[in-house]
């Protein structure tokens, strides 16, 4: 999943960064860490008072970037110039109707953390 946001981001991007694709690398970096945070603050809000979980707020926004910041190192390691791999893969074999349906999909998954991680600040 995460291979072909990038792919599909880099595309999108190629202009600005060519077959770096450091601006794809980071939207994935912070999608994967929206994921990460979302999922552990769905769980922390189910399992300890809110009052407990307001207390770390603050902590929990430096290590989200620090969070950021690895996930940039790892992801540019292995995102590093494997935008021509990933086009050999997705460029010519997707049919149009077929990229459409992906890229729905690309921009579902890419919201999902963010709608998630609302819902929970509106609802508690």
């Amino acid at each position: 999943m995460f291979n072909y946001i990038f792919y599909r981001a880099a595309k999108f991007l190629y202009r600005y960064d060519g077959n770096e694709a450091f601006r794809s690398i980071g939207l994935v970096s912070l999608f994967q860490t929206l994921l990460i945070f979302g999922i552990v603050g769905g769980v922390s809000r189910f399992c300890f008072p809110l009052n407990e979980t307001a207390k770390y707020a603050n902590l929990v926004g430096k290590m989200s970037g620090v969070v950021v910041v690895v996930l940039m190192i790892i992801n540019y390691i292995y995102y590093k110039n494997k935008y021509s791999i990933f086009e050999e893969r997705w460029g010519e074999s997707e049919s149009q109707s077929t990229r459409r349906i992906r890229g729905i999909l690309v921009i579902l998954a890419l919201l999902t953390p963010i709608i998630f991680i609302l819902g929970m600040v509106k609802i508690f």
